[in-house]
């Protein structure tokens, strides 16, 4: 099916199927409110068994009943959540809602990840975590979007919606918080078969995490 040009989307400002126009909304790939109670619609949930750095937990949650909690107390464990497609897409875009349960001290919160699961690492991956930005009066924690901090302070406690797009096409990645475009970057994409999120130990003493919900993957965008 040939694609069109679709630029009065905020979202998107680009190529978008001729089925969604004047829809708003594509046909997502995959969706999970973790409303089943459990992790049984992703196919990597690392370290195994799950739990404990892998868990389901009903507060907080953002909608419905369930959300889930990634989080680990060791260097040596990465709780990694994804979701990896048996092919390959030129565009993928990746909506949650994440809380987080404090700020990391000797973490890395990859809340939102998009390209090859090779196991771990990823490969040709994009990504959006926060970062510490230690002043002389004060530290505050900041968006941090593939490779560069952002001017969005983030804090915990609070759920943020965070959409990351990345298009080979377009040679684009773009991530929006709370509906607002915070960073837009023209870069070389690989074709991506995965969608994900991790909590990254880089250094210990350490006991950090995140909650998630109503996680959205679409290969068209864009997810409301």
């Amino acid at each position: 099916m040939p694609l069109k040009s679709f630029t009065e989307n905020p979202y998107l400002r680009g190529i978008i199927a001729p089925a969604v126009i004047g829809t708003g909304k594509s046909p997502p790939l995959f969706t999970d409110g973790f409303e089943t109670g459990d992790f049984s619609k992703w196919n990597v949930t690392l370290p195994s068994p799950f739990a404990p750095y892998g868990t389901i937990v009903t507060s907080p949650v953002y909608r419905g009943t369930y959300a889930a909690k990634l989080w680990t107390n060791t260097v040596n464990v990465t709780p990694i959540l994804a979701k990896v497609f048996p092919i390959f897409y030129n565009t993928l875009f990746f909506r949650s809602f994440i809380q987080f349960i404090r700020m990391p001290l000797g973490s890395l919160y990859h809340v939102a990840e998009l390209g090859e699961y090779r196991g771990d690492p990823w490969w040709g991956f994009v990504w959006v975590d926060v970062d510490l930005s230690i002043g002389l009066y004060s530290a505050k924690y900041y968006w941090y979007v593939d490779g560069a901090r952002t001017t969005q302070e983030v804090s915990a406690g609070t759920w943020y919606k965070v959409q990351l797009m990345a298009s080979k096409i377009m040679r684009t990645t773009k991530v929006w918080i709370d509906d607002v475009l915070i960073r837009e970057r023209v870069k070389t994409v690989r074709m991506m078969s995965s969608a994900g999120c991790e909590v990254y130990p880089t250094a210990g003493p350490v006991n950090d995490g995140f909650y998630i919900d109503d996680v959205e993957i679409s290969a068209l965008g864009p997810i409301g």
